[in-house]
């Protein structure tokens, strides 16, 4: 291979495979949520011309029953997706430590193949059971769904690069997400108003046959230094060793060097606040400006969301590789920025009454995403190189559970809070936020500190131990010359002694 063309591959990695999935992933919601409501309407009142109409204003009792319904089997579709993820991510993060990184990047794209097809059937065939759409959800699942996908993208690039490139490397990554939003987001609406279910979900489908095709032939294999070869025998049956449970514990409670387990602790604690957050308050925003005086229709509510997610991914592509390789801004001050930034656009979030106040929020909160990106990045250096996908498993099963909690809790909470401030959720959400900011001030310091110290032993990071190793071959290559001038002044002395001693015994 051109060696120009390998060095592209180690830096457009990843990168597509995130972005496509989570393209399909929005494909997929809005057009998951369209189709339940069809069959729970059809299921509930057998009348499709009722169906085709609900929507029009004159059957609002039935309409919210019909809501009501697909709300409720919309997390159901949660649940079958989430709980299998975790069951398999756990393994999975162990084994591509172990074994490969390539592999499992995969594995989420077979399972919701699986899926496509599935819905594609039951959107053919509306008159079958609901309750088949579910089946969709849980093969995703049991193929790691999104929680493998987070991991594998994250541990591969964690894995991939050094302390000094790894925040603006996971930065980029983390910006697919919201790019892949974005286009999911706008593309949804035209797609399904002009071609109906089958036709989204097959699009989905062949978007997932991409990311195989591009990871089987573009996407390099990496190993830890522990890796031993994908050819062992043991490789399969490793998989289902529950081994991995005890490592997967192990790998975020065991003790470390200089206060990283606290401090591991302390960022993914804050991480998992913010993502507790961010999913409480997109659960229930449609509900808030869909009321008055806001009263947005849908359309709307899908530019805001669009321009939301774009002005976030700018940003990350943009200015966190900026800030830090540019102005060396530590990833602690990153991650601060990103929460601050999230506090002030919560608040004028609840208060906003006007359409232009809304759309002040993402502005506001423009570095909203480098809390995320930075703490992924931090998080990943209190761990060694070959516990990366362990670390990144841990993370993603967080998430996705803090995810199902912040529905029920948020949900939970704003009915009641609309009869006395309808805003109060947001004012929860900032408040929650500040609890991130004094841990991140915690670790900031603490780090700071060990940076100061006058003397280690312990070599931290993987830039830190390339230097180390070129300088101990460097002082070994010096021995070496040293030893073998000593070893050639030798042989020349004795070489001298032997002629002198012939001379004299010929004379």
């Amino acid at each position: 291979m051109m060696p120009s063309l390998d060095k592209m591959r180690s830096v457009v990695t990843v990168e597509p495979v995130l972005f496509l999935y989570m393209l399909a992933t929005w494909l997929s919601f809005p057009t998951l949520q369209g189709l339940l409501f069809q069959k729970v309407c059809l299921a509930k009142y057998n009348n499709s011309g009722l169906c085709d109409h609900i929507n029009d204003g004159n059957h609002t009792t039935q309409e919210d029953i019909v809501q009501s319904t697909t709300s409720s089997y919309m997390l159901y579709s949660t649940v079958c997706l989430t709980l299998p993820s975790i069951v398999t991510a756990t393994f999975i993060g162990s084994w591509s430590d172990k074994f490969s990184h390539k592999i499992p990047i995969i594995l989420p794209s077979i399972g919701a193949i699986l899926g496509a097809v599935n819905y594609i059937i039951s959107s053919l065939y509306i008159e079958l059971p609901i309750g088949l759409v579910l089946l969709s959800s849980v093969l995703s699942g049991l193929f790691g769904g999104f929680v493998t996908c987070i991991l594998t993208v994250f541990s591969y690039v964690t894995t991939l690069t050094g302390t000094r490139t790894r925040t603006y490397r996971v930065s980029i990554v983390e910006s697919m997400s919201f790019l892949g939003g974005t286009a999911g987001l706008f593309m949804s609406g035209v797609l399904l108003d002009n071609y109906g279910f089958p036709v989204v979900f097959g699009v989905i489908l062949i978007i997932h046959v991409l990311v195989i095709l591009y990871t089987l032939i573009w996407v390099k294999d990496i190993q830890t230094e522990t890796a031993v070869s994908r050819g062992d025998s043991s490789c399969c049956s490793y998989l289902f060793n529950l081994e991995h449970v005890r490592q997967y514990i192990k790998c975020v409670v065991k003790r470390r060097e200089d206060n990283s387990r606290r401090n591991m602790w302390l960022v993914m604690t804050s991480l998992f606040i913010g993502f507790l957050c961010f999913s409480g308050i997109k659960d229930i925003s449609y509900l808030y400006v869909k009321r008055s005086p806001l009263s947005w229709s849908r359309t709307i509510y899908g530019y805001y969301q669009g321009f939301q997610m774009g002005l976030t991914a700018v940003l990350l592509i943009v200015g966190a590789p900026i800030l830090k390789m540019v102005f060396h801004v530590h990833d602690t001050t990153l991650i601060l920025m990103g929460i601050v930034s999230t506090i002030a656009s919560q608040i004028l979030y609840a208060f906003s009454t006007k359409l232009w106040m809304v759309f002040l929020v993402p502005v506001l909160g423009i570095f909203h995403g480098f809390q995320s990106a930075s703490s992924r990045a931090l998080v990943s250096t209190f761990v060694e190189r070959g516990e990366q996908g362990k670390l990144f498993a841990f993370v993603g099963s967080a998430e996705s559970l803090t995810t199902l909690f912040a529905s029920l809790i948020f949900n939970s909470i704003y009915g009641p809070s609309l009869n006395f401030f309808p805003g109060f959720c947001f004012i929860l959400s900032a408040a929650l936020m500040c609890i991130c900011v004094t841990l991140i001030i915690y670790v900031r310091f603490d780090l700071l500190a060990e940076r100061q110290q006058p003397y280690t032993t312990f070599i931290n990071t993987d830039d830190d131990r390339e230097d180390a190793d070129r300088s101990l071959e460097d002082m070994m290559d010096g021995a070496r010359d040293s030893a073998e001038l000593q070893e050639q002044d030798m042989q020349l002395a004795l070489q001298n002694g032997a002629e002198e001693t012939f001379r004299k015994n010929s004379i």
